[in-house]
């Protein structure tokens, strides 16, 4: 099965990382493709987007609303199962340059395994009170999307999406007005 290709330019208001592909995903060659993922549907649900979008318009994302799409590790799986720990752990200094490079407004981490591994600590749904150091990336934390993700119903997955949209309005309207900053972490993978 073949990785699937990021879809990143610069300066995104946001960035969605996933933990990785799944297999049909990986099939079809678009992100969050198995039909029970609810990723499109959180999108559109929640305002992020002003349509619903199918998983071959993932490429669309970065030109239509300047979000792009990445993945911690990028081996397909069937499930989060087929990933070792040190799988994951290993890949988070890519996706710190990859998010350091392309300096998207937000990264949203989708699921908390996923959050928790990169930032090899505890984290709650929502936006955190760190940031990616420079780079002023602000991290923000939805639940996973994935069918194999049952522990929220959709409705309250949408309501964390709507967060995320209050966030990013938040953000861009601020932009002329010094907010205060996030606390800055050094976030050394290669020790955790």
């Amino acid at each position: 099965m073949d990785p699937l290709p990021d879809i990143l330019v610069p300066d995104l208001d946001i960035l969605f990382v996933g933990l990785n592909p799944g297999v049909t995903s990986s099939r079809s060659g678009h992100h969050f493709g198995f039909p029970k993922n609810s990723f499109w549907e959180c999108l559109y649900k929640s305002g992020l987007t002003d349509r619903a979008l199918t998983r071959e318009e993932d490429i669309l994302l970065p030109s239509e609303y300047n979000y792009g799409l990445t993945n911690l590790v990028e081996r397909p799986t069937i499930s989060s199962k087929g990933l070792s720990r040190q799988e994951m752990k290993d890949a988070v200094p890519s996706l710190y340059a990859k998010i350091a490079s392309f300096k998207p407004k937000i990264a949203c981490f989708l699921g908390k395994q996923l959050s928790e591994t990169i930032l090899n600590r505890k984290v709650d749904f929502g936006l955190q009170e760190i940031s990616i150091p420079d780079c002023e990336t602000w991290i923000f934390v939805c639940p996973s999307t994935s069918g194999l993700a049952t522990n929220l119903t959709k409705v309250q997955k949408i309501a964390i999406f709507q967060d995320l949209l209050f966030c990013l309005e938040f953000l861009k309207s601020a932009l002329d007005t010094p907010l205060a900053e996030p606390q800055k972490v050094h976030l050394d993978f290669r020790q955790a």
